[in-house]
């Protein structure tokens, strides 16, 4: 049985404006995998899309997401505490947070983000 607690973990990848991102089983590259993902209050990631599907959940906080490669903030859905949502692969999009926001992410491989 995989158990980990969700908030107290070692985070793999910090990046620079605060986001946190970690691996929790599987792969990138084969089947899929299971991923945590922070954003600090503030952040917001341009324009992209992803080689495979992802579900997401949102564990807490709110997840802004618009299905555009307009990057206008004001177009964004805003996803609360509980959410689900689903990204399919391919599908450009861009998306952010104005509070501190964890999603876990369920994703098929292969996976890569590219960037409009």
């Amino acid at each position: 049985m995989l158990s980990f607690d969700l908030f107290d973990h070692q985070w793999q990848s910090i990046n620079e404006d605060g986001t946190k991102y970690s691996l929790l089983e599987g792969s990138k590259e084969h089947g899929v995998f299971t991923y945590l993902f922070f954003l600090p209050a503030g952040t917001w990631d341009a324009p992209h899309w992803h080689t495979g599907d992802s579900r997401i959940y949102v564990l807490g906080g709110q997840l802004k997401l618009a299905f555009s490669n307009d990057f206008d903030k004001s177009n964004a859905y805003s996803f609360n505490t509980g959410s689900l949502l689903f990204v399919p692969r391919n599908t450009i999009h861009f998306d952010g947070a104005e509070t501190d926001t964890t999603i876990l992410g369920f994703g098929n491989s292969p996976w890569s983000t590219q960037y409009v």
